[in-house]
């Protein structure tokens, strides 16, 4: 696949995002019929103002039970437990100052679509998260800006979710293609703190995945999701990174990722820790 198509889907929604903008305004227009787009304003524990749960920190309960229809029983494990990192690689391709990636966008025939902001980090991330109460590994391609001396750290996050890919680990965003990297620099070039999680069962690299990627099952990519935010706030602390969360978080994802979204926006300030 060329690096032209490669960007183009990428490129179209930052295009969408130079024109929103990034204000203290909660509110987001949605692209078109394909795309979902969740904004929430979250409090420094990571759950919406308006949805303060007294479950969501080390104290959590369970809201409901999760088994339906004589299925295996099972329980969810506290949220605020999962999100370590298993492993963290920096991308040496993509990781880059904001000038090569001008010049990448501009080579490619995009100059002008959108304008990079800030020199970006991207990290290739393993980290923990659950399927059916038992904790498993995914993966992930995480940016961040660099900042300028002197500039505030507090940055928006936002969540990528990928449409359908496939079914199986060599399906994988951070393994079949660019687009996943590609998204977490241009996003992180933008100012935000970029997850672009593959999703459980889709493992990009190391260990093979130990569980089935249950294909529009919106609880499994919910819970991986959230878990992947957990773990780029991990990573940005282990970096010592000058950048950090500010509580605002864009959800944004289209085909099976607008389903992903849908189904995140129902658990925020309910597992959001």
């Amino acid at each position: 696949m060329s690096v032209r198509r490669r960007l183009s889907c990428c490129l179209s929604l930052l295009a969408l995002l130079a024109l929103s903008g990034c204000s203290d305004d909660t509110t987001a227009a949605t692209a078109d019929a394909g795309v979902d787009t969740v904004v929430a304003d979250l409090a420094s524990d990571g759950t919406s103002p308006d949805q303060r749960p007294p479950d969501a920190g080390p104290d959590w309960t369970a809201p409901f039970d999760p088994v339906v229809c004589g299925a295996k029983p099972y329980t969810w494990l506290p949220p605020h437990t999962m999100g370590a990192v298993i492993s963290r690689q920096r991308s040496m391709v993509y990781s880059l100052p904001k000038s090569l990636l001008k010049t990448l966008l501009d080579n490619s025939g995009y100059g002008g679509v959108v304008t990079p902001k800030y020199d970006v980090n991207v990290y290739l991330v393993r980290y923990e998260t659950q399927d059916r109460g038992e904790k498993v590994e995914a993966t992930m391609a995480m940016g961040y800006p660099t900042l300028p001396p002197g500039e505030a750290p507090d940055k928006p996050s936002l969540l990528w979710l990928h449409g359908t890919t496939g079914f199986n680990d060599a399906c994988a965003p951070t393994a079949s293609g660019a687009e996943a990297t590609l998204v977490a620099a241009l996003m992180a070039s933008q100012g935000y703190v970029t997850a672009a999680p593959d999703y459980i069962g889709l493992a990009g690299f190391g260990d093979p995945s130990t569980t089935k990627h249950a294909y529009l099952v919106g609880e499994q990519v919910a819970l991986g999701s959230l878990d992947a935010l957990r773990a780029a706030k991990k990573v940005l602390e282990a970096e010592k990174a000058a950048v950090r969360p500010d509580g605002r978080l864009v959800v944004w994802g289209g085909s099976q990722g607008g389903h992903a979204a849908l189904h995140i926006g129902n658990r925020i300030g309910r597992d959001a820790d």
